[in-house]
């Protein structure tokens, strides 16, 4: 399981890894779940690296 605290890197790593369990997928629903998990865990890096981003904005600011 991903902690929360992990970086985004993390998630991006395990969004590649359902991509191509995707493309090895029998089914059309088995690729489709794969892709969707995949979504899930591109959006939740995107959200982590914005945190980032703006965390280290305000602690300049």
């Amino acid at each position: 399981m991903i902690e929360i605290g992990d970086s985004s890197g993390v998630y991006r790593e395990r969004a590649a890894e359902e991509r191509r369990a995707a493309a090895r997928a029998t089914t059309a629903e088995l690729q489709r779940t794969h892709l969707q998990l995949a979504e899930h865990y591109e959006r939740r890096a995107r959200e982590l690296e914005l945190g980032m981003n703006s965390s280290s904005r305000s602690a300049r600011g």
